[in-house]
């Protein structure tokens, strides 16, 4: 349903924010309090959304980096990423 792909639209963004988010500096209350508080809200957020999912039967699969598989997933759009392989998930 449009419902169930806008929700993993924001999953996938929630996924997006932490990873922008630096690992040395998501812990560091210390130094960063408030960037350390509002990954912990995101990480939060998402890991509430993939309970609901999980509950309702949509579960995850795949590794960021896989090859994409038209048979296996969906997609609406691709995005340059320096990082990956054109065609990856």
């Amino acid at each position: 349903t449009s419902f169930a792909k806008s929700l993993l639209e924001t999953s996938d963004n929630l996924s997006r924010a932490m990873d922008a988010v630096p690992e040395e500096l998501r812990k560091d209350t210390e130094n960063h309090p408030v960037l350390a508080t509002l990954y912990e809200g995101i990480h939060m957020t998402d890991s509430g959304l993939s309970k609901a999912f999980n509950k309702n039967g949509l579960k995850k699969f795949g590794e960021s980096g896989d090859k994409f598989d038209p048979n296996m997933h969906e997609a609406l759009f691709e995005y340059p990423d320096e990082n990956m392989d054109a065609g990856s998930v």
